[in-house]
């Protein structure tokens, strides 16, 4: 079976290019962004628009509650079962998104950790929000030194992470890492990396915020808010919730958050082009989609791809 993924850092108009291919190639979208499963996160997580979702169809966007976890495992099973049911159907999977650890996974190799009793997880979540990141991270140490020493005191996704499953295993998280993985062997991808200069990149983060504003992302953040989100949760981690979180606890003006929110998206965008320009082997590097002759080339090398 076949499949493209389309890449890139927040902002680079992955979204745009996946519903163009969609339609030219008779395709089906599949959401690869670790932020637009989540239903709550329409706009702050820029989920593509409704007109788009029409014109060609989508998948995995807004399926599961921002109390849920879509672990790296949870998307990956998933998506095999989209790309598995395109392929009885005859239609094209169009994978998109900036999450690079769920890319890396599909594309080569994924531990097999155990899956984690609920009753773990939540308890672990519980007993971190309870004492606290650096009480928590002391005890984790105490259990599993190697892991533990490895963790940011203010990580508190992966603190509960290495802790859950040396709960559900009895064994270090250090050790499922290590062991034989598994390689998705049955599958062809031809992956397009999007990479706008830095610059314009930047501009797009910046802008892009402020149509998060004007389109009710203080509203949305004010009913994520009422959620009471345990923390740790990674829908919590969503860019621009912290600062709005703030500014509705008049901790901070809005200029300020808008600020801040600017500021760590274009930090993150930088990492994610870090990230995906050392650990994607790219078929394609595309850095602009407005020159009809690179629209073009795309087009003939995805053409040839599917006729091999």
């Amino acid at each position: 079976m076949k499949a493209i993924i389309i890449c890139g850092p927040t902002g680079s108009g992955k979204s745009a290019l996946a519903v163009n291919l969609a339609q030219r190639f008779d395709g089906i979208v599949v959401n690869a962004d670790s932020m637009q499963v989540y239903r709550e996160l329409e706009i702050l997580s820029s989920r593509p628009k409704e007109e788009d979702m029409r014109s060609a169809p989508h998948r995995l966007y807004g399926i599961m509650s921002m109390h849920q976890v879509c672990s790296v495992g949870v998307w990956r099973s998933m998506a095999l079962d989209i790309i598995d049911a395109c392929q009885k159907a005859g239609r094209l999977p169009i994978l998109c998104g900036g999450t690079g650890m769920y890319l890396r996974f599909l594309l080569g190799e994924l531990s097999r950790i155990p899956d984690i009793p609920a009753v773990i997880r939540s308890v672990t979540r519980k007993t971190l929000e309870e004492i606290g990141n650096k009480e928590f991270k002391r005890l984790l140490v105490e259990r599993d030194p190697i892991s533990g020493r490895h963790i940011a005191t203010g990580d508190s996704q992966r603190l509960a992470r290495a802790w859950e499953v040396l709960e559900a295993t009895g064994s270090s998280i250090r050790y499922w890492q290590k062991k034989e993985r598994k390689k998705n062997l049955e599958k062809e991808f031809y992956s397009i990396l999007l990479v706008p200069e830095r610059r314009i990149l930047y501009s797009l983060c910046d802008r892009r915020f402020l149509k998060f504003i004007d389109k009710g992302a203080i509203d949305e953040a004010k009913r994520i808010k009422e959620l009471n989100l345990l923390p740790g949760l990674p829908a919590g981690k969503a860019l621009g919730l912290s600062e709005l979180f703030r500014y509705l606890n008049k901790e901070i003006d809005l200029t300020t958050a808008i600020e801040l929110a600017q500021r760590a998206t274009r930090r993150y965008a930088k990492r994610q082009m870090t990230w995906f320009r050392n650990q994607l082997n790219e078929d394609y590097l595309m850095e602009t989609q407005d020159n009809d002759e690179v629209q073009t080339q795309l087009v003939s090398n995805i053409t040839q791809f599917l006729e091999k």
